[in-house]
């Protein structure tokens, strides 16, 4: 019954588990209840930091935000921008062994206490909640008409541009070349002149 216990294999020659009797007729009381705003604020700042570091965000029967990324390409003498975004896909993601490793270190926490914590973190955090649900540096979930939607706060637009490559006209390097001939010229000339003078000034004075 214990979500973060769904990747190991546990069997049993019983047919009645009491952990059924337990799980249906029972109550859980936990000894750490995580609740406080201090709390859930350092919670999503530990979620934001797992998003960024390793590009995904299973939010249990909610869904997964997940970082889509597009390289550059070069069309046209263009080179364009790479695309990034999150998305939201509403699809029941439940978080791998890494992910709770991540949250149990975080927290300095057992495994077992991070995976509690987090699904009571979701719980409350999703469950009968109409108001806008904040992650600053990511986006905000918000429910409209009882769909939850996604409103990003990255745009890479914003922090890239195309580059542009245009092609050196073939007149411009001839004319360059020309004018260096020129001056080349010029130069010869004058060296030319000064050997000339100094040859008329040796014979008159010799």
């Amino acid at each position: 019954k214990q979500p973060f216990l769904s990747e190991y294999k546990i069997t049993t020659q019983k047919n009645d588990l009491t952990v059924d009797y337990m799980h249906t007729n029972g109550i859980y009381l936990g000894n750490n209840h995580f609740i406080g705003d201090k709390e859930l604020s350092l919670l999503k700042s530990i979620l934001e930091q797992y998003f960024i570091e390793f590009g995904q965000l299973d939010l249990l029967s909610w869904g997964s935000l997940k970082l889509q990324k597009q390289g550059a390409e070069f069309i046209d003498n263009t080179l364009s921008i790479p695309k990034e975004s999150i998305f939201f896909e509403p699809i029941s993601s439940t978080p791998t062994k890494h992910f709770y490793i991540y949250l149990a270190d975080s927290l300095s926490i057992s495994l077992e206490q991070a995976s509690i914590q987090y699904e009571s973190f979701i719980q409350s955090l999703f469950d009968g909640n109409s108001e806008k649900i904040t992650f600053e540096s990511l986006g905000s979930f918000l429910f409209v008409n009882g769909i939850l939607n996604w409103e990003t706060n990255f745009v890479s637009n914003n922090y890239y541009s195309p580059v542009h490559f245009d092609r050196v006209s073939e007149n411009i390097e001839i004319e360059n070349e020309s004018v260096a001939n020129k001056d080349n010229w010029v130069l010869f000339a004058s060296i030319i002149s000064i050997i000339s003078l100094l040859a008329i000034l040796y014979k008159f004075f010799h």
